[in-house]
């Protein structure tokens, strides 16, 4: 679940970026302001499509779902999930603290 939910995100990140730059490079060429502020739009697609990604690794690092590859690499139930066994954060949970 949580690696096709993280998988939705990056494809949702990746065609909102595809498909905002196309608009405003087209704006640009053709000197047409509604294509250039549609195109600006979709950053917020792809940011949506950024925290959907970040919700389905975290929630796949606490539940230890151990399917999605870099959990069973990384993860271990033996350390806590926001700190690495040398005391530092995890990069994952650096980036989730970004959100609050």
């Amino acid at each position: 679940m949580n690696l096709v939910i993280g998988s939705m995100g990056v494809v949702l990140t990746l065609a909102a970026s595809l498909t905002g730059s196309l608009t405003i490079v087209a704006g640009l060429k053709k000197s047409r302001e509604r294509l250039r502020s549609i195109g600006a739009k979709y950053a917020w697609v792809a940011f949506v499509g950024m925290a959907i990604s970040t919700f389905a690794m975290q929630r796949a690092l606490i539940t230890r779902d151990f399917s999605v590859r870099y959990v069973a690499e990384q993860g271990s139930s033996s350390t806590s999930v926001a700190i690495e066994p040398g005391g530092q954060p995890k990069f994952s949970f650096s980036c989730s603290l970004c959100f609050i």
